[in-house]
This record gives C-alpha cells, structure tokens and sequence, in this order.
C-alpha cells in the first residue's frame, strides 16, 4: 500500500472530525470516547442526527472516519456497520471500506431503486463484486425469493455483479412492535420467526469466505481481531 499524502496522515492521526454532542455543547471526540457498552461483549457506536457539521462532512471528512477505526483501542471480533439508505458520499465511504456488503431490500419499490442504485454504483465505480442480499419485511413466503429474483435479473443484465440470498425475514407484527417499544426483537420475542431468521443469519455469516476481486477489501477487516471466533447469538 503506497504512503498515505499528508491529509491522510493527519486524519489518522486526529480521527473524529466529528462533533459529539452532549448537552447542546459540541467538542471532538476519539472514537473509544463515544464507544458506548451495551452488555458485555457488545458495544455500539451511535449516529447522529440533525447535525450541520456531520452533515456537511466532505470526502476527507468520512474518510477521516473510517480511517479513525485503525486507532480504536477497543479489541473487536466483529464489526457491524449500520449505514443509511441510498448513495450518499458518506454511505459509499462507509461500505466500500466493509468485507462483505450485506444489502437490505424490501417490496417497496422504493427500497429496490435504492438498493439496485447502491449495487450499481458501488460495482461501477468502487470495484465491489460481490453483495450479500436479506429481503426484508416480505409479505409470505414466496415473496423473498420472488423479490430478490427479480433484482438478480436486473442486475445480471446490466452489471458484472454476484448476489447470494442470505436471508429472508418475513412481516412480522412482533418484530414491528419490538421497533416501538425500542427493544431488540431478538430480546423482546425470542421466538418469533424474525428473531430466528437473525440469529441463524448472525451464526451464518461467521462463515462467510472473504469476497473475491476487491482491491480494497475491508478497511474495518483490518481492524478486527481474531484469534478465535467469539460471536455470541442473544437467545
């Protein structure tokens, strides 16, 4: 890897262009100072809204971010990164710096334009080939694969892409009402059928072999620790 240029060296070694924000008052955080425990063995760090300055964040900005991870010192087996729906700079920056890209795609045609635009630009113009698809909130059971055939026939068709079928999580009134109690569904309803459907999902992709062709493969990969796998399914 050749040697970063000299605004590279800075964001790595001032991480967060970020503005924490607590109180109303803003200040620069690293991100083992808003490194948030959730239980033990699982943290979260949380996102933000409605904040100019992380809105308005250019290319060095979310590079700068990404980039923050390599001086976490927080040990990690795995990296779950969460990111908003469509095309923005910071949602690219975010992905392409992932092993594997796992996309979300519901029946609602807005959720596949969103979803097939994401594919394409990535493949197009980041050098992904390989995406992990979960169809989500699907009305029965034929649903999901009807979706994701239908998006694997456009993609084929227009772009040099390879999609697997990773999961297939129905409509579930108990998962919607874990969102409005703000609970994880996993824990609210173990034994609904979304919650089993997860965790056979999170068991799942610690197998996943890592993709093949990506010149930048997995920024946060280099990040993670993994002496021996360690991943916990919440029962």
């Amino acid at each position: 890897m050749s040697r970063p240029d000299r605004r590279g060296d800075l964001l790595r070694r001032d991480p967060v262009q970020v503005v924490a924000v607590t109180g109303g008052k803003g200040g620069r955080r690293t991100l083992d100072e808003v490194l948030t425990p959730v239980r033990p063995g699982l943290s979260i760090i949380a996102g933000a809204s409605g904040l100019m300055p992380l809105a308005e964040l250019d290319t060095a900005g979310h590079v700068g971010i990404v980039r923050a991870f390599s001086d976490l010192a927080t040990d990690l087996d795995l990296l779950l990164v969460d990111t908003a729906a469509g095309i923005s700079p910071g949602v690219l920056q975010l992905v392409q710096a992932t092993q594997h890209v796992l996309v979300v795609v519901s029946e609602d045609p807005a959720s596949v334009t969103d979803a097939y635009a994401l594919i394409k630009v990535l493949s197009r113009h980041h050098g992904v080939r390989e995406f992990r698809v979960v169809t989500n909130m699907t009305s029965d059971p034929m649903a999901g694969g009807l979706l994701f055939a239908a998006l694997q026939r456009v993609t084929s068709r227009f772009l040099d892409v390879t999609l697997v079928h990773s999961a297939d999580i129905p409509s579930d009134e108990l998962l919607r009402r874990a969102v409005r109690e703000q609970r994880p569904v996993v824990e609210a309803y173990p034994g609904c059928g979304a919650s089993q459907i997860i965790r056979r999902l999170a068991v799942a992709l610690e197998s996943w072999p890592p993709p093949e062709g990506r010149g930048n493969i997995g920024f946060f990969a280099e990040r993670v620790a993994r002496p021996a796998p360690r991943l916990q399914v919440v029962r």
